[in-house]
């Protein structure tokens, strides 16, 4: 089926998570006008200009974050920004979200279906279009929601277990430094660690295994440092 009109009420329903309302709803018809559409209905725009600005929006919010709220090293933050606007991530949340419903599209990319790259080239147009209806601040807030809040739920995995990730926050070459301390006996399922740093508990872990324990309090630990 193609969408004719932007499904207002249904964007309206995505935005309200956000608390955001449209203060011009010819941003968001841009945003999600595919140029196939655009071309067959002889409109002269797209959502290429606010795919733009999204992508240039994205970047840096999450490179804001990095720099101001984590003590990484440049090459970890580079690591990290990667896996967070991967193609493969953007795709998943504009499912996730429904934005793939929105999408004004034409008969050629209906019969040939929408690709992953159209659905990663419109969630970076819906934040560009949030960002210029209602400020960076607004798109922000989305992103955060989106894409860090998962990334520290551990929900989008960055390549490297977190052990080594709190490492590399520490700033520490010598694994040692770091302890991972047992708060039960190796009997007791689930096991209970503790990461301690400086004689400092900097997380807590519950996992069916030591070893699993220990990650969970590098996350934890990654959690808290990151805020």
């Amino acid at each position: 089926m193609i969408n004719k009109n932007l499904n207002i009420k249904l964007l309206e329903s995505i935005l309200k998570t956000y608390n955001i309302r449209i203060q011009k709803i010819s941003n968001y018809i841009e945003a999600f006008t595919h140029p196939t559409y655009a071309n067959e209905n002889n409109l002269k725009y797209n959502y290429e200009r606010f795919e733009f600005l999204g992508d240039a929006a994205i970047s840096w919010i999450i490179t804001n974050y990095l720099f101001s709220y984590t003590k990484n090293s440049e090459g970890l933050m580079s690591t990290i920004k990667a896996k967070l606007v991967s193609g493969t991530n953007f795709t998943n949340i504009s499912r996730k979200i429904g934005l793939d419903k929105l999408l004004l599209v034409g008969h050629g990319m209906i019969k040939d279906g929408i690709t992953d790259k159209v659905l990663e080239n419109v969630f970076e147009a819906f934040i560009g279009a949030i960002a210029q209806d209602s400020g960076i601040k607004k798109a922000s807030n989305v992103v955060y929601d989106l894409i860090i809040t998962p990334f520290l739920k551990g929900d989008i995995f960055v390549g490297k277990p977190y052990k080594t990730l709190i490492q590399e926050a520490l700033g520490r070459t010598e694994k040692n430094d770091i302890k991972y301390i047992p708060m039960n006996s190796k009997n007791d399922k689930p096991r209970k660690v503790k990461l301690v740093f400086n004689n400092n508990v900097y997380g807590y872990g519950i996992g069916k295994t030591l070893h699993e324990a220990e990650e969970a309090a590098a996350h934890d630990a990654y959690k808290k440092l990151s805020k």
